[in-house]
C-alpha cells in the first residue's frame, strides 16, 4: 500500500507501509493500528503538557482523524482488545478508590447515578434521533447506552489528568 505524507510546505513524499508483508495480513495491520495508537498517545500526552488541556481532547481529535481519514479498518482483535482496555481501566480506577471513601460516599451515590446516567442517556438517545432522523429505536437506544457507558470513565480520567481524582466530587462519581 502507499500513503502519501504531506508537510505545510505543500512536499508530498510518497511513503510505502509493509501492511501485507508478513504471512497474515491481519496480522500486520492490526500491528500497525496499534502503533499508530500509540504514537497518537505519546503525541496526545506531549500535547496536553505542552497546552495544558487534558489528554482526553487529542485523543478524541486523534480518533476523529483516524476514522475520517479511514487510517483504520475494525478487527476482531482490536475489538476484543478495546474492550479488555476498558476492563483495564476501571480496574485501575478501583484500584486507586479506598474503601473508606467508598462507604463514606455511598449516600450522595445514588443521586450522582441516577442524573449521571439519565442525562447522558438522554443526550445520546435524543442525538441518534436529531442526527439520524429515520434511525430504529432500537439502535436509538444503544446510542444512548453508550454515552452512558463512557460518561463516568470519561469524567474520572479528566477529573485524574487534573489531579483531582481524590477530591470530593470524583469519590462521589466514582462511589456512584
Amino acid at each position: 500500500q502507499r500513503l502519501n505524507i504531506c508537510f505545510p510546505t505543500r512536499l508530498c513524499h510518497p511513503l510505502r507501509l509493509p501492511l501485507r508483508a508478513m504471512a497474515g495480513s491481519a496480522v500486520a495491520d492490526d500491528l500497525t493500528y496499534l502503533m499508530l495508537y500509540w504514537l497518537a498517545t505519546i503525541l496526545s500526552a506531549f500535547l496536553a503538557k505542552l497546552t495544558r488541556l487534558s489528554p482526553l481532547v487529542y485523543y478524541l481529535i486523534f480518533g476523529i482523524i483516524f476514522a475520517n481519514a479511514k487510517l483504520v479498518h475494525p478487527s476482531d482483535f482490536l475489538t476484543s482488545f478495546s474492550e479488555f482496555c476498558i476492563a483495564v481501566v476501571f480496574f485501575a480506577l478501583g484500584f486507586e478508590e479506598s474503601v473508606d471513601h467508598f462507604m463514606e460516599g455511598i449516600r450522595k451515590a445514588w443521586g450522582i447515578a441516577s442524573i449521571g446516567a439519565l442525562v447522558p442517556f438522554l443526550i445520546g438517545f435524543g442525538l441518534s434521533f436529531a442526527f439520524w432522523p429515520g434511525i430504529d429505536p432500537k439502535a436509538a437506544l444503544m446510542g444512548g447506552l453508550a454515552v452512558t457507558a463512557t460518561a463516568v470513565s470519561l469524567t474520572m480520567i479528566s477529573l485524574k489528568s487534573e489531579g483531582l481524582a481524590t477530591s470530593k466530587p470524583a469519590i462521589g462519581i466514582m462511589t456512584s
